[in-house]
Parts: structure tokens; sequence; C-alpha cells
């Protein structure tokens, strides 16, 4: 019961915590966005009311610019003289005045003769070296800015017109034009104290609205803190019970502890946790059924039948699928050890026999080699003779051919008798028929000897054909030689693996025999006894 109430309590104090955190961003996020958003709606108003300030003084300026227009163009007409127009506009623009009357215009001549300045003393005095507070020959700065275009901007710093401090100086704007006509420096301007004034106004108002959204905003905050706590004690109520029930039984399952007790889980209740704790009872009888199962396995007992709770019970069909395949798997191999266990003694038989034909193969296999190995030296002392006959045989061809010149030779010189002897006449007839004779014995000697050529030329071809076919026969016999010393090396090492497969197939036989008591063991399915030998 304490752990019960200790689980409601902190589900209380962190559903409190969490909507506290989130009321608590909200507020910080509102007041971070009030003030964000007053900041820049008052830099921006200030932006804002020094461009239109700037835009009237310059407006204004340049309606001066259009009375100074009016005059000048009835001077130019001859209605007025130079001197009647300018003291009109003189006087016309004197009294000029904006702002409840605050602000005013002045005019100077280019060489800083103030023309008009509200009706002050310093009208008619030249003010081209006269310094604001800052130092700065002012009066010379508004007549440059004048001549430009369209005319220009000045800072400047002067007392106001009308102040109970006349010698407090203070930032003023100014826009100034020049008149060409006239020949006047013209302007006026906005103090920057009075856009302060503004700006602050604004800022007082801006701040007593954001401290009357921040008062109801925590308002609604402590309303909304009240609500939260009842409703955290509500919801941690309705959950801490299920929670905990289900939070023991799954302690238990943890731990490993099978035979749970679900009669603490409350099935009859509605909602998400009855449901839960519905399944969670459905689990817990799942798992003792399995026990008794696994537990039966466990004693070797492989006739048990599991049932899936469902085609989505994937432990209890993994459970069924692992016993049916070890029911086959045993009986499978029990059958194989039999068939080992047979086997094995016919391959230790079959060994014996392979070694005892192994070892007289190899015997047969060595005398087989002596023999191929006096063929191959007689081969080759064949081949070596072969060699000897062609070389005696070119030898000969040698002799031949010096005996061919020898004829050649002498039937030239019949050949040179014929004709000596045709010379001679009829003393040469004699002779001419020696010579004739002589050529044609020369001639069929050579004849002969090409025959003799001819036959030699075979003969060393033949002998050369022998040779050739000696000495690939001698390397050919020399391989088979090897081979059959590998063949008598592999029959030899059959011999010794014959012997080591016959022990060895008695080791497998014991070792199968062994392999069948384990496995008589187990009791299976559709079988009253275990397989035996």
């Amino acid at each position: 019961m304490f752990k019960n109430k200790g689980i409601k309590f902190q589900i209380t104090a962190i559903t409190l915590a969490i909507n506290t955190l989130i009321i608590a961003i909200l507020i910080t996020l509102s007041v971070v966005f009030f003030i964000g958003a007053g900041k820049n709606h008052l830099g921006d108003l200030e932006d804002s009311l020094h461009h239109d300030f700037d835009d009237r003084i310059k407006m204004l300026v340049e309606n001066v610019h259009s009375l100074f227009d009016v005059y000048y163009e009835k001077w130019q007409s001859g209605e007025l003289t130079e001197e009647e127009a300018k003291a009109q506009a003189q006087a016309t623009v004197r009294e000029l005045r904006y702002d409840n009357g605050k602000n005013y215009f002045w005019v100077h001549q280019d060489d800083g003769y103030c023309i008009a300045l509200y009706g002050s003393p310093k009208e008619g005095t030249n003010r081209f070296d006269e310094l604001d507070a800052t130092g700065t020959y002012f009066i010379r700065n508004l007549i440059t800015q004048g001549k430009k275009p369209g005319g220009g901007y000045n800072d400047v710093y002067f007392p106001r017109m009308g102040s109970q401090n006349p010698d407090v100086a203070e930032p003023k704007r100014t826009y100034s034009l020049f008149h060409e006509g006239l020949g006047w420096e013209f302007g006026t301007g906005n103090y920057m104290n009075d856009i302060d004034e503004i700006v602050a106004t604004k800022t007082d108002e801006a701040n007593a609205a954001t401290r009357q959204t921040l008062t109801v905003m925590i308002a609604v905050a402590l309303i909304l803190l009240i609500i939260s706590m009842g409703l955290s004690y509500w919801f941690s109520k309705s959950i801490a019970d299920p929670i905990y029930n289900l939070t023991a039984v799954a302690k238990d399952l943890a731990d490993g502890k099978l035979n749970v007790n679900s009669n603490a889980l409350d099935k009859e209740k509605d909602g998400l946790f009855g449901v839960l704790e519905r399944e969670i009872e459905k689990l817990v009888e799942g798992i003792s059924y399995q026990r008794e199962m696994v537990e039966r396995l466990a004693d070797g007992d492989l006739t048990v039948r599991f049932q899936p709770r469902s085609d989505q019970d994937m432990m209890g069909i993994s459970l069924k699928k692992m016993v049916d395949n070890l029911n086959s798997l045993f009986s499978e191999i029990n059958a194989s050890a039999n068939q080992v266990f047979l086997g094995s003694n016919q391959v230790a038989d079959s060994a014996k026999l392979l070694s005892k034909g192994a070892t007289e193969q190899a015997a047969t296999i060595e005398e087989l080699s002596t023999s191929i190995a006096t063929i191959a030296e007689r081969t080759k002392s064949n081949a070596e003779l072969a060699e000897e006959a062609v070389k005696e045989a070119n030898v000969i061809r040698k002799f031949i051919n010096v005996i061919d010149d020898i004829a050649l030779q002498t039937n030239i010189i019949a050949l040179n008798a014929s004709v000596e002897a045709a010379r001679a006449g009829q003393q040469g007839n004699a002779f001419a028929v020696v010579a004739e004779e002589v050529r044609s014995l020369a001639m069929k000697s050579a004849q002969s000897l090409e025959d003799i050529e001819s036959g030699i030329n075979e003969s060393i071809q033949l002998i050369n054909e022998i040779a050739g076919a000696s000495k690939e026969q001698s390397t050919n016999i020399s391989k088979i030689n090897t081979g059959t010393e590998q063949v008598a090396q592999v029959v030899n090492q059959n011999s010794a693996i014959s012997e080591q497969s016959a022990a060895a197939s008695e080791e497998m036989s014991a070792q199968a025999k062994i392999l069948q008591e384990l496995i008589a063991q187990f009791k299976l399915k559709d079988e009253t006894v275990s397989y035996g030998i």
C-alpha cells in the first residue's frame, strides 16, 4: 500500500511539474515576445518619427521657396521693386510659425547677413562667424547645405525660441534651401528633444500595456495551475493502482517466476487498463502452460504437444516447431547411428582387404618400373647409334661431292678434246671417238653419283626420323617411369590410409554404439520403445 501511495505521489508530482513547466515556458515566451515586440515597435516608431520630421521640415522649406518665387516674379514683372519684393518677403517669413507657434523660419544672405529670425535682435547682423554650442560654424554649414541641388540637412545645437533658459542649447535637425533670384539661404528645423518626448510617452504607454498583459497572464496561469493540480491528482489516482498491479506481475515475470498469481489484476475494469490487465492475465496463463510443457521437455519427454494460442503466438509456434524438429532429428540420428554402426564395420573389413591388395600392387608396380627403366636405357642407346650413322653418312656424302666434281671436270675436258679433234679434221676422228666415250662415261658417272647421293639423303632422313622417334620414345618412357614411381607412392599411401581407415572405422563403430545408447534415453512421439542396437 505504501508503494502504491508512492506511485500516486510520483505521478502527481511529475504531472504537476510538467504542467507547471509548460505554463512557465508559455509565460516566459509571452513576456519575451511582448518585450521584444515592444522594443522593436519603439525602435521603428523612433525611426519613423525622425523620418517624418525630416520630410515635414523639407516640405515646409519648399513651401517657403514657392512663396519667395511669388515675390521674385512680382519683382521681375515690375509689379514690385527689388526693395519692395524683398521687404514683403522678409516680413512674411518673419511671422511664419508652426507647431502652435513653437517653430519658425530663418533667412540669411550668402555672406551670413541675417535677413529674418522671428524678429530677434540678431536680425540685421552678420552671423557668418557665429558658433553653436559645439564650436561649429553652423551658419556657414546652413548656407553650404542650402546651396546644394535640392538643399540639405544639417545638425546644430541652438537654444529654443522663448526658452526660459536661453543659454541652454539643444540638438536641432535643420533643412535649408537657397533662392537664386533673391540670393537668400533660408530654412527651419525640429528639436530632437521633441522626438525623444514622444518616444518616452509611447514607451510609458507600451510598458503600462505590457504590465497589464503580464498581470492577466499570471492570473490565468494560477488558474491553470490549480486546475492542473486537480487533474494531476485524478490522473494519478486512476492509473496508480493498475500500474502497481501490472508492475508486480511484470517483476515476477522478470525475476523468472513463471507461476505468477494474477488474481490481483482487476479484470472487470473498463478502459485501457482493464483491457491491459485482462491481456496480462492471458499472458500469465500462456506462460504457465508453456512452463509445464518446457519442464516435461527438459525431462526428455519429446511427446509433449504445444498448442499455440493464436497465429501470432510466436513462442508457442516456435516451441511446437522445436519439439517436432527434435523428434524428427533424434529419429533420424538414431537411424543414422544404426547405419553408421553397420557401415563402419563393412568399411573396416573393406579397408583391410584394400590394404592387402595395395601391398601386392606395390610389389608388382616396382617390378614394372624396373622393366621400363631397362627399356628406356636401350631406347636411349638406339638413338645414339642413329646419330652416329647420320654422321658417317654425311662423310660419305662429302666424298660423293668430290667425285661429282671430278666427273664434271672430266666431262669438260672431253668436250674440249672433241672440239680440238673437230678442228684437226680427218686426223682427229679417232681422238674424237675416244673423247666422246670419255665424256659419255663421265656423264654416266655423274648420274650414278646423283642417284647414290639421293639414296644417301633419303637414308639420312630416315635415320633422323628414327633418331627423333627414339628420343621421343625415350622421353615418354622416362615420363612413364616417373608416373609409375608416383603410382607406386600413391599405392603405398593407399595402403597406409587403408590401415588407418580400418582403425577409424572400428572407432566410429564404437562411437555410433554410444550415440545409440544416449538417444535411447529420450521418449519420442509415436514410439513405445526407443531405438536400440
